[in-house]
């Protein structure tokens, strides 16, 4: 069955009049205490995890909006540290206007997704309208998941049908859809690419393909701002925060071990610290 899965998850509803060729289901409200809590006690932070799996409807957005105001509630009366949001995504479309708008709230909150992520099985797909989705969220891990696009189809009108009707619709489509990816820093060309292909086909993009329309594993906005934030913090130029960037690059794991944060802070490698330890000070403030 559809579903979208939180700590506190969210239900479904109803397609609007654009809809994308995906199978509509009702959905359930399941609490899954797989994750974890949402707050935890030993880093004092709180973060919020969600999975979208299934239809996209016209309900989620102010279901999805409903928790992120939540978790930000509980987090400002617990006085502790925001970890931020982590979305797993598995969905072959839905409806555009839910999807754009959850979309916008995962750009402001600065939102990492996921594709593929299932405890029984690890490739995912986001079809459809689902890409709206996916190009909201600052960082896209897709290397588990199949992204797929086609242009939507219209729902029969009450009134005469004529091509100039039907051209001046999308055309608007095409408008809105171009306004979107550009704010989200995506090249406008995947909105006409997508107006290419018959709502009864579909178009998996490869990894070149995801490249080229501008969405990539981060927003380089987003990635711009973060890191000149980390320059002004260590007192940096530019030049010499890209060059510990690389030396950490070069012998750690990965940006969230202790490794990595020591040569950003020092600009040296410290023959002590393993190159996989995490830096578990990233994920709120340990309890003394």
């Amino acid at each position: 069955m559809n579903r979208i899965v939180a700590f506190l998850a969210f239900s479904l509803a109803a397609i609007d009049a654009i809809a994308w060729p995906s199978q509509a289901a009702r959905g359930e409200v399941v609490e899954d205490v797989r994750y974890g809590p949402s707050c935890e006690p030993k880093v004092l932070a709180c973060h919020l995890i969600v999975k979208i799996e299934g239809t996209i409807t016209a309900a989620d957005y102010e279901k999805f909006k409903s928790l992120v105001d939540q978790a930000h509630r509980e987090t400002k009366s617990k006085n502790w540290d925001w970890d931020g949001i982590l979305v797993y995504v598995d969905s072959p479309g839905g409806n555009v206007a839910a999807a754009m708008a959850i979309g916008r709230l995962l750009r402001k909150e600065q939102a990492h997704i996921w594709i593929g992520y299932h405890p029984l099985h690890s490739q995912g797909i986001c079809y459809s309208a689902c890409i709206f989705v996916l190009a909201g969220a600052v960082g896209r891990h897709m290397q588990d998941g199949r992204v797929g696009i086609h242009r939507p189809y219209l729902e029969v009108p009450k009134d005469a049908v004529s091509g100039e009707k039907v051209s001046a619709r999308f055309q608007k489509l095409l408008r809105d859809r171009r306004e979107y990816f550009h704010e989200m820093n995506v090249s406008e060309q995947l909105a006409d690419a997508m107006l290419r292909i018959d709502p009864e086909n579909i178009v998996i993009l490869n990894n070149a393909a995801l490249i080229t329309f501008g969405v990539t594993a981060e927003d380089p906005i987003a990635r711009e701002t973060k890191e000149l934030q980390i320059a002004q913090k260590y007192g940096l130029s530019r030049q010499e925060y890209m060059k510990r960037r690389a030396l950490a690059a070069s012998r750690c794991a990965n940006p969230s071990t202790l490794c990595y944060q020591k040569i950003i802070e020092t600009g040296r490698v410290d023959p002590y610290i393993s190159p996989d330890e995490v830096d578990f000070s990233q994920f709120g403030r340990p309890v003394r």
